[in-house]
């Protein structure tokens, strides 16, 4: 639970903002930014001071010597859901018998950060503050006015989510200071931008907003009026929150914005003792906002392979398959190679889906069937059947763990280590890395938050990026004239790259195929052809004609459809650009793409510059790297006053901005075969996307432009 006040940090770790004001914060959040401000005017005094304050927040466990020696302090929190700390809001009204000072001392800032919250982030006036105390979350965006007695800022997770946005206040006690303070109120720049959650308006108010008398006052009514508009009081019964004597009253309070009021709960008033506090700590938890996750695509379970039963039962269903084509009177016997294959896939998909129906629920009760068996022979001294027992639960153990190292894409596993907690902890931890909780929408700037919104403005967005735009010809043709003649492809190159592909082609290809990976729509991973390939001879065939055909631009109808998924890269969360959309290739079209891929390694070499070194065998990208660092080395030392500078450029969305025109002239320019190029296009610009947002599955669009990230060969057509 948080708590605390006015002692604050030291002065190495703190700023001032100007010689005069007094706003410091923490070396985590630091305010040198605020602007120089000339106070003539109450309006002046009250005007914000904008702060950028990026801020890594650490825990501290709140120690009782806080509020030691504190004689006045209004204090009010929120937590989440799992009651960690989130933000600790502060107000300070100068202590009992101390005359007001116009900032903070060195002695009050060490006390704040040395004794109350070392290692903690905060913002700090001399009269309000904003304390977090949540390892994983960041203070942004903060705002604070001149006068110090507001102050505003943006409470964020490692994704650079927003959680909430709080306003602590410190209301004057004084008649006549109160009615410019709250006069002024309202023309605060953040006022605007309160209509939209989420927002927690906390304080000191000095006044008890529960008395008709005291609300019905000029400019009291007006403010208050503004406040319920927007928020709901968290503490409605008004109990008193100040104690002075005889005297008690309400003066502290804290509203939760209308958004926010199915997810504040459990708020409580905590009465400290007299001798810390003549106020109430106020507290309320704010719990997680509730995504709205999709069922997400269906995804073969690659564990299913070590299942006996499944195995056994996959084989028989293969083999009936493969006896149907050979009957005459079967609908699958005039199909075409495609169509048959798409069957095929359809009918591993059933097959796996009924199978697995309730898998989990068997395996849990059969591993707690079998624990407490081996607790009775364990009870009773019989060690006969025991090993066998252990033997058991130790298969079922293995197998969960597996399944969770591949649902966490988890590459290692301590020998005898079975807390899948870890592995969990993972899947969590991506899935965190992959869920948009809002997004800006391109067009109008607003903050969108439902999965609908959300969905159609990304799709809308990517469905613009991949609208291919208008190129220059003229200017293409002028870049292949720089291209030297004898750069091309030569006879021996164009026979090798569309060669007739052989069995033992596809059968070493699916063997050095990485496993783990995330499959496409039809949800089989390589997993499975590493299973089937060697094991069913019609169907390693049915796969190598399917692969053959697709080299004249006849595919399967379901290569002609990409999963998107976004990752996030860095930057604000909620701008589209700061997401690296990720296609989810169907495997049997990945490994076409990855047997052209292999062929195109032993021409490209030959073609590309040396100086490109990317994504080029026995090439490393690094080596330019430390080429440039020599070149700037040398430049130093021999021209230390040459006043000439070096530019870096890095394309954006260079990817996603690769015209299939362009693509297509540029194949046919250095030779490779025409129905090789026409293939290739049909297959990589003539794919409808599903944009993946959250488990849910958007509306398919055409893909007019861009190489797919995801597929083996997009890396060697990008060079």
């Amino acid at each position: 639970m948080v708590d605390a006040v006015s002692q604050k940090p030291s002065e190495s770790r703190m700023q001032p903002t100007d010689p005069s004001t007094s706003v410091l914060a923490s070396k985590h959040a630091p305010i040198h930014l605020a602007t120089t401000m000339r106070v003539d005017t109450p309006e002046e005094m009250l005007s914000l001071s904008k702060v950028t304050a990026k801020t890594q927040l650490t825990n501290n466990k709140i120690r009782h010597s806080i509020l030691n020696n504190t004689a006045s302090a209004s204090k009010t929190s929120s937590s989440n859901h799992a009651k960690t700390d989130i933000t600790l809001t502060l107000v300070v009204p100068k202590p009992k018998g101390t005359k007001s000072k116009n900032h903070i001392t060195t002695d009050q800032l060490n006390q704040f950060t040395r004794f109350m919250f070392p290692n903690c982030s905060f913002v700090l006036t001399k009269h309000v503050a904003i304390v977090c105390l949540h390892p994983s979350l960041v203070l942004d965006s903060t705002l604070v006015s001149t006068d110090e007695r507001v102050v505003v800022a943006s409470i964020m997770d490692q994704q650079r989510h927003t959680l909430c946005r709080v306003i602590n206040s410190y209301v004057p006690a004084q008649t006549y200071a109160r009615r410019d303070f709250l006069c002024s109120f309202l023309d605060l720049p953040f006022v605007q931008d309160v209509d939209t959650g989420p927002w927690l308006f906390m304080g000191d108010f000095n006044m008890n907003l529960h008395s008709h008398a005291v609300t019905q006052q000029s400019p009291v009514r007006s403010w208050v009026d503004w406040i319920n508009m927007h928020f709901d009081d968290c503490f409605p019964k008004g109990l008193s929150t100040f104690t002075r004597g005889d005297s008690r009253t309400t003066i502290d309070y804290i509203y939760g914005h209308h958004s926010l009021r199915p997810r504040l709960t459990n708020a409580v008033l905590h009465y400290l003792p007299y001798s810390w506090t003549d106020h109430s700590l106020l507290t309320v938890d704010l719990l997680p906002a509730r995504q709205d996750f999709g069922r997400g695509s269906w995804r073969f379970n690659p564990t299913l392979l070590y299942d006996e039963g499944f195995v056994k039962l996959l084989d028989h269903t293969i083999d009936l398959f493969f006896k149907t084509l050979d009957d005459p009177t079967h609908h699958h016997f005039t199909m075409s190679p495609q169509d048959q294959w798409e069957s095929l896939k359809s009918l591993i998909q059933h097959t796996a889906k009924r199978h697995a129906q309730g898998a989990t629920s068997r395996t849990k009760h059969r591993l707690a069937t079998l624990q407490h068996r081996r607790q009775a022979l364990l009870s009773t001294n019989t060690t006969s059947n025991i090993t066998q027992v252990e033997q058991e639960i130790e298969t079922i153990t293995k197998k969960d763990t597996h399944q969770a190292m591949l649902r966490s894409a988890t590459r290692w596993h301590e020998k005898g280590e079975r807390n899948n907690a870890y592995f969990y902890r993972v899947i969590k931890s991506r899935q965190q890395q992959q869920t948009i909780q809002s997004l800006k929408c391109p067009d109008t700037n607003t903050v969108l938050h439902t999965q609908h919104d959300i969905i159609h403005a990304a799709r809308t967005f990517y469905q613009d990026l991949y609208t291919p735009e208008e190129i220059d010809l003229t200017v293409m043709d002028r870049l292949f004239a720089n291209i030297p003649s004898n750069v091309k492809l030569t006879t021996k190159d164009v026979s090798d790259v569309i060669a007739r592909v052989h069995k033992a082609d596809l059968l070493d290809l699916v063997a050095h195929t990485p496993t783990g990976k995330s499959p496409g729509l039809d949800g089989l991973p390589f997993e499975v052809y590493k299973h089937l390939v060697p094991r069913f001879n019609p169907f390693c065939s049915l796969l190598l004609q399917v692969i053959r055909d697709a080299f004249n631009g006849i595919f399967p109808t379901s290569w002609s459809t990409t999963r998107m998924v976004l990752l996030y890269k860095k930057g604000d969360p909620e701008l589209l650009g700061n997401w690296r959309p990720l296609s989810l290739i169907n495997s049997d079209a990945k490994l076409f793409t990855k047997l052209l891929a292999n062929r195109f390694n032993d021409i490209l070499p030959r073609l590309i510059n040396p100086y490109q070194t990317g994504f080029l065998p026995h090439r490393l990208i690094s080596d330019n790297g430390w080429l440039n660092q020599i070149l700037m080395h040398n430049a130093r030392s021999q021209a230390a006053n040459n006043s000439s500078v070096a530019v870096f450029l890095d394309q954006e969305k260079a990817y996603d901005r690769v015209h299939p025109t362009y693509l297509e002239r540029v194949l046919l320019h250095f030779g490779f075969p025409s129905s090789l190029v026409s293939s290739l296009c049909k297959l990589i610009f003539g794919t409808q996307i599903h944009i993946s947002i959250n488990g849910w599955l958007g509306a398919p669009f055409k893909q007019g432009r861009r190489l797919r990230q995801g597929d083996p060969l997009s890396p060697l057509l990008k060079v």
